[in-house]
């Protein structure tokens, strides 16, 4: 028998209202496990002993990160087990570790720490690869904070308050010919993939922001490019989502989603059934 999971969300409206959670739940005590959501912020550590706790909608934790961090570190420490492990969470809670993807020969758009004044800004936004630009901040979720800047427009961002850590990164514009694709994996396996594209005049493909969603399938080399993003993570995941940017056949990475990712299960309601066998494995 596996231990009992609690699926971490945020607020009662999400407690009882979220329905690729649900899905989860019912998935899990189809297979005999049970299962349960949780709020994080009202669920001490030690009430989740011996429990395997499931980071999953918790979508405010941006907002109380030092708060988020200590009670993931707490679990931890204690006898739950933690579902993505905490390396994994802590090496991808913060944006910047795109830059050192770069560094390390991942394939993603130029992308580089924001500088913190407008006269640095400015230096940095003539390289051309900047001539149009995205800044997004360093600890975020749901595209808040996303802004898209053209460098030779100084009205779109001098007056940007990027004194908080903020990632520039260079704009592709097939984000808004041809959309942006998350590749869903469960115990390192893929299951499905959506296409998500930005309403016109936007370049926010997030369905709160007026974008569209549709499942599609990927041939093998783009699954194995996908996946060899998975290999920066300094342990395996039970789940992921690798969203990324087809530019002339190649995969640009755009971020490792590993902490609480929509697993776009309501789109795809046979992967939840992947994704409970996947967290039994574990």
């Amino acid at each position: 028998m596996s231990k009992p999971f609690a699926l971490a969300t945020t607020t009662e409206d999400f407690l009882h209202g979220v329905t690729e959670d649900d899905l989860i739940v019912e998935a899990l005590e189809a297979k005999g496990a049970a299962a349960r959501k949780i709020i994080w912020h009202q669920s001490p550590p030690e009430s989740l002993s011996k429990q395997t706790v499931v980071i999953r909608t918790p979508w405010d934790y941006f907002q109380r990160l030092e708060e988020f961090l200590a009670w993931l570190r707490a679990i931890d420490a204690g006898e739950a087990r933690l579902l993505n492990p905490l390396s994994v969470i802590e090496a991808t809670i913060d944006k910047r570790y795109l830059v050192d993807m770069i560094g390390k020969g991942y394939a993603l758009p130029k992308t580089m720490l924001c500088p913190t004044t407008p006269v640095e800004l400015a230096a940095a936004l003539k390289d051309p690869a900047f001539a149009e630009a995205v800044i997004k901040p360093c600890v975020s979720g749901g595209a808040i904070g996303l802004r898209k800047i053209i460098a030779h427009d100084p009205a779109s961002w001098e007056h940007l308050d990027t004194k908080s850590p903020h990632i520039l990164q260079a704009f592709l514009p097939e984000i808004e010919t041809k959309g942006e694709i998350s590749f869903v994996f469960f115990g390192g396996s893929f299951s499905h993939a959506i296409c998500k594209r930005p309403k016109p005049g936007d370049i926010r493909v997030q369905i709160e922001w007026g974008g569209t969603v549709e499942q599609i399938h990927p041939d093998a080399d783009l699954v194995e490019q996908a996946a060899a993003f998975l290999r920066f993570l300094p342990a395996p995941t039970t789940y992921a989502r690798v969203d990324v940017v087809e530019v002339a056949g190649r995969l640009l990475l755009m971020e490792l989603e590993v902490i609480e990712p929509e697993l776009f299960l309501t789109q795809v309601p046979a992967a939840a059934v992947r994704f409970a066998a996947a967290m039994l494995r574990a």
